[in-house]
């Protein structure tokens, strides 16, 4: 996002930068706060306490 607003072809005013720039940060954070959830629902399923660990893909 912040390479996207701050090229040279971003013609957007001040407050769509503000914008565009709050609305990735929320929604990065709310992706957290969700991988947060999963790991404690993975918990209560299994009762295995691997938060610290990465899933292998």
């Amino acid at each position: 996002m912040f390479e996207k607003v701050l090229s040279d072809s971003w013609t957007g005013e001040a407050s769509a930068t503000v914008d565009a720039t709050l609305a990735s940060r929320y929604h990065e954070r709310f992706a957290d706060h969700a991988v947060s959830v999963a790991k404690k629902v993975m918990y209560l399923a299994t009762g295995d306490w691997t938060a610290d660990v990465e899933p292998e893909v």
